[in-house]
């Protein structure tokens, strides 16, 4: 509202003005075909910042549980509200939505210490600082022009965030003639946020530039058989993606790397090396060292964060399962093999569940498994699925050996300790009528 009022712009439809609005073009036909595609070209340095407190969706209130804006005064020595933008361009925050690398711009640091986007920001979510790198940026978008060129589009829009042209200058217009030097028909514009979903990630975005291309093919089958265009080089499952595609230390000329190559370099290197090191300190923390599975204290927290979550769907489930019989394993067989039935166990049982599911031991023999969006039904499947597949496992020495397992499915009001109580209450059932089976319902419920 205040940005459209200090422009003064006004949006015409039929014959009447409007001073506010939103305008909605929408492009659609058998044969036309959409590339999309955004380049960010910031790289991530230093540590993980957890969001802990959001006000509005776009307000950033607290990361690590302290004031927002002391992560400026501590990194970047930056605490005055004047110039702020100016002082922080260069250091926007990254975060990854599904497989996608998108950047949170601050436009504003309130009396509060509170910082405001322009953008969503959401509790939970995983921020790390990053560095722009004026040569790594506008390489990225001469390699998405020079793609985009291959495929003889007929329409180009370019949105540019208005942070990349606050630090890139009048570099900035070397990456717009990369793309209206191959098309002509270009337009676009600048702006505080961009738009752009695309396969398994995305959203609003902010430092990027994001290209939109029509081509319309003589034939549906023409446009099937037309491969994509997608480009990103922070696209790894892994958090921190440290890209290693472009080394700063080799130059192909005998004249000395310029001051900022070298730095981002050093920036680079560094935090590569503090990642590694704190990934190995996280893995240590949250790790149990026989089955590799989250300990107690990591699927714990897992739980409970996703219990935060489903205040309102109550769509989570929890599976509570324990080895039958395992006091006689060890004490016939030797704690080796218990060993390695904990571990073979472990592995299969997570084999069985999906992706955005957890599994960890929660002592002994007994192992928890989280599935969010899960109703009481699936997760009885899931529990069925560990149980058949463990029962069949194969032993040199020993017979097969069976699991007892309880399901129980969050409800309204539930606490942290009545959901694992139901699960607990029904894997004691499980063992004490027969073992080796799942048990879905409360004792009182099946009497």
């Amino acid at each position: 509202m205040r940005l459209r009022k200090a422009l003064n712009i006004s949006f015409v439809f039929g014959d009447k003005i409007y001073e506010n609005g939103v305008v909605i073009v929408l492009f659609r036909g058998e044969k036309l075909k959409i590339y999309a595609e955004s380049s960010l070209g910031w790289t991530p340095i230093g540590k993980e910042f957890t969001v802990t407190d959001v006000a509005d969706k776009h307000i950033l209130k607290t990361l690590d549980n302290e004031v927002a804006g002391q992560v400026y005064k501590q990194y970047l020595g930056v605490s005055a509200s004047d110039n702020f933008i100016e002082n922080t361009c260069e250091f926007p925050f990254m975060l990854k939505r599904g497989d996608k690398w998108i950047a949170r711009m601050p436009i504003e640091k309130d009396k509060n210490g509170f910082i405001h986007f322009t953008a969503d920001i959401h509790t939970g979510e995983k921020l790390v600082f990053s560095y722009g790198s004026k040569k790594l940026i506008l390489q990225q978008s001469f390699n998405l022009a020079e793609y985009m060129s291959r495929k003889n589009l007929e329409g180009l829009l370019i949105h540019v965030c208005r942070n990349r042209r606050i630090y890139l200058k009048d570099e900035e217009l070397l990456e717009l003639q990369a793309f209206s030097n191959f098309y002509r028909e270009t337009a676009g514009c600048f702006a505080f946020a961009e738009i752009l979903y695309k396969h398994n990630g995305g959203g609003l975005q902010n430092s990027a530039l994001v290209a939109i291309g029509f081509r319309e093919f003589e034939n549906i089958s023409e446009k099937l058989n037309d491969e994509d265009c997608y480009i990103d080089l922070y696209s790894k499952k892994k958090f921190i993606s440290f890209n290693t595609d472009n080394d700063f230390s080799v130059s192909k000329e005998s004249n000395p790397l310029p001051f900022e190559e070298r730095l981002v370099n050093f920036l680079n290197a560094t935090s590569r090396d503090l990642y590694l090191a704190n990934q190995k300190l996280e893995e240590a923390a949250t790790t149990d060292g026989l089955t590799r599975l989250f300990n107690r204290k990591k699927i714990s927290e897992l739980i409970n964060s996703e219990l935060t979550k489903q205040k309102k769907h109550r769509k989570m489930s929890l599976i509570m399962f324990d080895i039958d019989n395992f006091k006689r394993i060890n004490d016939t067989y030797g704690h080796d093999m218990g060993d390695e039935v904990l571990s073979r166990i472990a592995q299969t049982a997570k084999n069985c569940i999906r992706s955005q599911d957890s599994i960890g031991r929660w002592g002994g023999e007994e192992f928890m498994i989280l599935l969010p969006d899960s109703e009481k039904p699936e997760a009885a499947e899931v529990a069925e699925k560990i149980r058949v597949a463990i029962n069949s496992l194969e032993w040199e020495k020993m017979p097969a050996i069976s699991v007892s397992l309880g399901v129980a499915q969050v409800r309204e009001d539930d606490e942290l300790k009545m959901l694992y109580k139901r699960a607990d209450e029904r894997l004691y059932y499980a063992k004490m009528h027969g073992k080796n089976q799942v048990i879905t319902d409360d004792i009182t419920e099946k009497v």
